[in-house]
């Protein structure tokens, strides 16, 4: 996803290209990624040649000025010192045009003004900025339902983006809905589910066989617990163990056998299965 920002300069016509990163790792991680797009457009400009034009009125320029001052960061002929109060400064200059400006100035007042802050970012995620939605989508906590809601809210949207999240981010949801007060059972079987046969994330199996194991939201079912915990792997394992205590032989057997046909059926085997070790073993699952 490219924010392009031309701009006429002493030399010509220059093209300014912030390039919005993805990462589903943290959220220092989508910062660090604004921190490199701008560290390299500045690298390779002049610092009075970038100034000149954020005094023409370039938000682009402001932008990569806040940057610079914000992180002290090295034009081709001048590094910058740090300077929070000027990158405050050009960062403000580009609000309206930059929604990177907007996603990083909101980190910068965070703790000293957190109302405006949160305005600042919901702004630039509104307009589906992709750092900001990520921030949005993962808080540095989930303790309320109004924060979780919020998180599944923009977990979707960061899916309809970039759809390759979807690997993580159903299952995620799905936990999430179980941590509501009280748990919302029928939205996380609904999202649990899509992470297994969509995306056989064994994280959710592990949840879902939690569910069945217990009879929460659905009928206690040690057979389909047992499955579960089985294609959930060494994720699953001591629960497995567990819960085979309460089950009789035949049970356990019959879990294992749906365990085995469902990765038959998803072609997804699990270490311990024959066609795991026919078909190559980690190697073979891997590629």
């Amino acid at each position: 996803m490219y924010f392009m920002y031309p701009y006429k300069s002493i030399t010509g016509i220059i093209t300014i290209s912030i390039l919005a990163v993805y990462s589903s790792y943290s959220n220092a991680s989508m910062i660090v990624y604004e921190r490199d797009d701008i560290e390299k457009i500045a690298n390779e400009n002049n610092i009075k040649e970038i100034e000149h034009c954020a005094e023409k009125g370039s938000s682009a320029c402001s932008t990569i000025l806040g940057g610079a001052y914000y992180w002290g960061l090295s034009f081709y002929d001048k590094r910058i010192n740090i300077n929070d109060s000027i990158a405050i400064r050009y960062f403000k200059n580009s609000l309206i045009e930059s929604l990177t400006s907007r996603s990083i100035l909101s980190v910068i007042i965070e703790k000293e003004r957190s109302l405006e802050s949160k305005a600042l970012l919901t702004s630039a995620a509104t307009e589906r900025y992709y750092p900001a939605v990520y921030r949005l989508a993962h808080p540095d906590y989930l303790k309320t339902n109004e924060i979780r809601q919020e998180s599944i809210k923009w977990r979707k949207i960061q899916m309809d983006m970039e759809p390759s999240t979807g690997s993580d981010e159903k299952g995620f949801i799905g936990s999430i809905y179980l941590q509501m007060t009280p748990p919302d059972y029928t939205n996380a079987l609904y999202w649990l589910n899509r992470a297994i046969t969509e995306e056989d994330d064994m994280l959710a199996e592990r949840n879902i066989a939690k569910l069945y194991a217990e009879g929460k939201g659905v009928e206690k079912d040690y057979i389909t617990a047992y499955m579960y915990y089985d294609l959930a792997g060494t994720a699953g394992a001591e629960e497995k163990s567990k819960l085979a205590e309460l089950m009789t032989p035949e049970q356990v057997q019959e879990g294992l056998s749906r365990s085995h046909e469902w990765q038959d059926e998803h072609h997804s085997y699990r270490p311990g299965y024959g066609a795991w070790n026919d078909m190559g073993g980690i190697e073979w699952h891997v590629h």
